[in-house]
């Protein structure tokens, strides 16, 4: 009894084979009961009339039947074949998903594959492995758009979109590469009181961390990003006050050892008033 390999199409003669499995010269282990099963007939992809593996040319059409390894099962199927005669897979569904497998990217904290997916305009990328999300830098763009609107119907499509898995098995790295341009990202508090820090890419995206970012979005839909920004001008305010005292010192002290150096004002063109005054401030 003759039978293909699958890897190779190498022929191989059953009859003389004592034992279960061996390996093929192309190096693929093959099983002798495997082999058996490819001896069954395949229907010609032309006219449909049943024909044995290894045959060039159909009998009853003389189509050229040229053999292709399935990539559910591995047995040989005959190039035309719409699905694999053995498994009953659809080759063109087994291709879709291969091509979806191969455009996953790897999630940058634990580096399992992500499942991407279009919500509200942008693409956003969930890691089932840890739990984490990556949002490009349009739909997170999008989301602070709407915020400022108060509209938060497409915040909340996006942060239902995440994965609900709040304790994540592997935590990861603490520093992360940026899945677009594998460069690290950087770690940022996302706003005053938010207690988020996240890791993102200018011009990318940002990647949260599990439960992160529904923790944002509840930040925002309080109103923490209004209550930030009331902050942080705040604080720059009190700093614009600090500088200006801090620079009228600095002036009174360069004037106690050079009569007039005060009036001087520290720019680029005036380096020996810059030298002075950097030694007070």
């Amino acid at each position: 009894m003759n039978a293909t390999c699958h890897r190779c199409g190498k022929r191989h003669d059953l009859s003389s084979m004592g034992y279960r499995s061996f390996a093929c010269s192309c190096g693929a282990m093959l099983e002798a009961s495997r082999l058996q099963r490819v001896t069954k007939t395949m229907p010609c992809p032309q006219c449909r009339t049943a024909v044995s593996p290894g045959v060039a040319k159909c009998v009853h059409c003389n189509a050229a039947l040229l053999t292709k390894p399935c990539r559910d099962c591995g047995e040989l199927a005959y190039v035309g074949h719409v699905e694999c005669p053995h498994c009953k897979v659809s080759f063109a569904r087994a291709a879709a998903a291969a091509a979806q497998s191969a455009a996953q990217r790897a999630c940058p904290r634990c580096q399992s594959l992500m499942a991407a997916q279009t919500v509200a305009g942008g693409t956003l990328e969930n890691c089932n492995g840890c739990g984490g999300t990556y949002l490009d830098a349009t739909l997170l763009e999008t989301m602070l758009g709407d915020v400022q609107r108060r509209h938060f119907d497409r915040v909340e499509l996006v942060a239902s979109a995440a994965p609900q898995l709040l304790n994540p098995s592997n935590p990861g790295a603490s520093y992360v590469k940026c899945p677009d341009c594998r460069t690290i990202m950087n770690r940022r508090q996302f706003a005053h009181g938010a207690g988020v820090v996240l890791d993102g890419c200018k011009g990318h995206g940002t990647f949260f961390d599990a439960g992160e970012l529904r923790k944002v979005v509840d930040f925002m839909k309080s109103g923490g990003l209004e209550k930030a920004a009331a902050i942080e001008q705040q604080r720059l305010a009190t700093q614009k006050r600090d500088d200006a005292r801090k620079r009228a010192e600095a002036r009174a002290a360069v004037s106690a050892v050079v009569p007039g150096m005060s009036d001087i004002e520290p720019r680029g063109d005036s380096l020996l008033a810059d030298v002075v005054l950097s030694l007070f401030w």
